[in-house]
């Protein structure tokens, strides 16, 4: 048709009869090299994200390390602590929810790597599993980070199968929409490192998830912590005394 380009070939089966990433881009771009093989094979054989993953943007070539830990609450404290001496920035995510209604919120605190508050974010989520209240959690949490332009990020959360989930190289059937989501968000240009806590520490992430009341379901950002949160500051430091 006139005013539109000639047609083109731009995916081709192998020998096989299989259609490939590999087979597509050798057309557009031709061989990498000529033992290009070698690559492709490797990047197939990649599969063991039992501790690591790691995610490449081919839109900047740039890539994302995300290093999920699961480790020994000693062990990951002493993890944290040198990333925070190195500038990272540091955060905590939790859920809840309300007996009366059986509705769910959840929330998450940042702040810098010499502890200073940064920014808390809550938000109401209405009737789910405990599970999708969490990973809530960890998506609002990451998100707010990511609008206020950090790049260098430890998230601590209290829930085991969500950090589990998270490390998947390959979700399984059935896995609520958000954890999609809160993939496509990790995807992206940054490092972030997911720890698994003990519940008892993540207090004031569960605290600030309290905060979301509803029925709004926007996100609701925090730049001091509310009375209630510095009440609650208050009663951890009294503990720890």
């Amino acid at each position: 048709m006139a005013g539109f380009a000639a047609d083109s070939e731009c995916w081709k089966e192998n020998v096989q009869g299989n259609f490939t990433v590999k087979s597509a881009y050798v057309i557009q771009c031709g061989p990498t090299a000529p033992d290009d093989g070698k690559l492709w094979k490797t990047l197939h054989s990649i599969g063991d994200c039992s501790q690591r993953c790691l995610l490449a943007s081919s839109s900047t070539a740039s890539s994302l390390v995300l290093s999920v830990h699961t480790g020994s609450a000693v062990r990951s404290s002493n993890d944290v602590q040198r990333l925070l001496a190195e500038g990272w920035f540091h955060a905590n995510s939790d859920a809840g929810c309300r007996i009366a209604d059986g509705s769910a919120t959840c929330g998450g605190v940042i702040r810098n790597h010499d502890g200073h508050w940064v920014q808390e974010v809550a938000k109401f989520i209405g009737i789910c599993s405990a599970l999708e209240a969490e990973l809530w959690g960890a998506y609002i949490t990451l998100h707010a980070m990511r609008g206020l332009g950090i790049t260098q990020i430890v998230i601590e959360l209290d829930c085991l199968e969500d950090v589990r989930m998270i490390q998947l190289a390959f979700l399984p059937p059935g896995t609520p929409t958000i954890m999609l989501h809160l993939r496509e968000l990790l995807s992206r240009t940054w490092c972030v490192e997911v720890y698994h806590i003990a519940r008892e520490r993540n207090r004031l992430a569960h605290d600030i998830a309290k905060l979301a009341n509803g029925p709004s379901l926007c996100p609701i950002y925090f730049s001091y912590p509310p009375y209630p949160i510095i009440i609650s500051i208050m009663l951890m430091f009294s503990d720890n005394c």
